[in-house]
């Protein structure tokens, strides 16, 4: 026998053992649901920001022909040959249309994740369907025992619900079913109940009633959750236990077998309820004005909007692009993530039940006029007189502003190796539970980390100086914390 012949036996034996001994990978598939502005897409983002070692592929569903959160998750991103997107981080992004009488788009997705060359072997697959998709159709295509789909498991189906919302309003069909649906619910937005616990247990009731018997209920704000509680994976073994000085790289193990993992139910007991919702998509080229756009939310907005988010192009920031939602009470945020990957341009994708869209698009298209007046001078006097905070920029139209340490004259960098005070978050925390209050105004966080500043309209009717007793009670919160724990430190800086 020539060493040619041995050769080619001793590849085909080796091809042989490992096939027969690697067994079929299933795809585990966690689907995330809940109904507009539930908090899907920061769900998401949290999961993706906190994988480890994790490869994730992020299967995005969204109703309008502008897939906004595909644009929201992957700011980094390289088309892939199956048409996804390969991000930084290794993690992929696959957009798509989930039609509740065809699914197969979507086992599509998955067939091509599990084909992936071996540089590109995903071990999770997390689907975010859109707010106003009824999840039913999508789990008994996953549980099909026969097809593309028997390489997928479902480990659960986590939904999102918004507190708040949950306890003034009725629940819908659609938002009752993917509540129905749950393995794991996330009671998110539980801080703006903080100070009403009635309505806080009436929350908690409404899901112990609606919700399956035995489903895990975890309270949150802004979905910051440990990932084991929504997902099938464990810490190392171990790593609570060793004795070692040697530091231990932090990774997930993805789980055989555990209390997530989902059964099969029976769901022939539920029928897929389709609401019918109006989803529209404004784009334009022109910057808007930010004291309109708040104008326009606060005074002019349809009552039946559900949702609005997107991508904006402002007048006031021109150069850097800025992230739009809308839900609850017109809770406004925007926020930016930095300078323009592409040429910029204003893309909102509004959601809502009976209104006229044509009306919406001329309104929408008149906020890149801003001849509103200017209240300047007053609001850059109120930032000036107040020693907790630094004026940064004032204009005609708006002004930036930060909120500083008045008690110390250390600066920042020093703040943050000493006392792991960061003055960048005490900014967003501020921004944030200002835009909580909602109404149509809000606080813009501009200039990403580092020297993260807050933007305000002066003109129109939300202005600095009519948010000033909001920004005046919380920056007096945050602030006496941190009095409190520099007080408290011993360390003589």
């Amino acid at each position: 026998m020539s060493q040619a012949d041995v050769d080619r036996i001793n590849l085909v034996l080796h091809y042989e053992k490992i096939y027969m001994a690697a067994p079929t990978r299933q795809l585990p598939v966690t689907i995330l649901t809940g109904f507009l502005g539930s908090g899907k897409t920061t769900l998401l983002k949290h999961i993706l920001k906190n994988r480890l070692n994790l490869r994730v592929c992020c299967c995005i569903s969204d109703v309008a022909a502008l897939n906004v959160d595909e644009q929201l998750i992957t700011d980094s991103k390289t088309r892939t040959s199956t048409g996804g997107f390969l991000m930084e981080n290794g993690c992929m992004c696959c957009p798509v249309r989930l039609d509740l009488d065809d699914t197969s788009e979507f086992k599509d997705i998955v067939w091509q994740v599990l084909s992936q060359d071996e540089g590109l072997v995903m071990d999770y697959l997390v689907v975010e369907t859109s707010g106003t998709t009824d999840p039913l159709a999508l789990i008994q295509a996953i549980q099909a025992r026969f097809g593309k789909m028997t390489r997928a498991r479902l480990d659960s189906v986590v939904t999102v619900v918004d507190a708040e919302a949950l306890v003034d309003s009725a629940l819908c069909p659609v938002a009752k079913n993917q509540l129905q649906c749950a393995d794991v619910v996330l009671l998110n937005k539980m801080d703006l109940l903080a100070d009403d616990p009635e309505r806080q247990a009436a929350a908690r009731a409404i899901v112990q009633q609606v919700a399956p018997r035995g489903v895990q209920v975890h309270e949150t704000s802004f979905c910051d959750v440990y990932l084991p509680r929504i997902l099938d994976i464990s810490p190392p073994d171990g790593i609570y236990n060793a004795v070692s000085h040697e530091s231990v790289q932090a990774h997930w193990n993805t789980a055989e077998a555990s209390s997530l993992r989902r059964t099969n139910v029976n769901l022939d007991q539920y029928t897929v309820s389709q609401d019918t919702w109006t989803t529209e998509v404004f784009e334009s080229k022109s910057p808007i004005s930010l004291a309109a756009l708040h104008a326009y939310v606060g005074s002019r907005l349809p009552p039946t909007t559900l949702r609005a988010k997107g991508i904006l192009y402002i007048q006031e920031d021109p150069t850097h692009r800025y992230v739009f939602q809308l839900s609850g009470k017109q809770r406004i945020q925007v926020v930016s993530t930095g300078v323009w990957p592409c040429a910029p341009s204003t893309q909102l994708a509004v959601i809502g039940t009976d209104f006229e869209f044509d009306q919406v698009q001329k309104d929408l298209e008149t906020l890149s006029q801003n001849d509103l007046a200017s209240d300047a001078l007053a609001c850059a006097d109120l930032v000036r007189a107040d020693d907790r905070f630094e004026l940064v920029h004032v204009t005609a139209s708006h002004i930036e502003f930060r909120v500083r340490c008045p008690v110390t004259t250390l600066d920042e960098t020093m703040l943050r190796h000493h006392h792991h005070i960061d003055m960048d978050d005490l900014n967003e925390q501020l921004g944030v539970a200002v835009n909580l209050a909602g109404g149509g105004g809000g606080l813009v966080l501009t200039l990403p980390r580092p020297d993260v500043a807050l933007l305000a309209s002066v003109a129109g009717p939300h202005t600095l100086r009519t948010m000033w007793p909001l920004i005046d009670l919380h920056a007096t919160k945050i602030l006496h914390v941190v009095r409190r724990k520099l007080a408290e430190c011993m360390c003589g800086f």
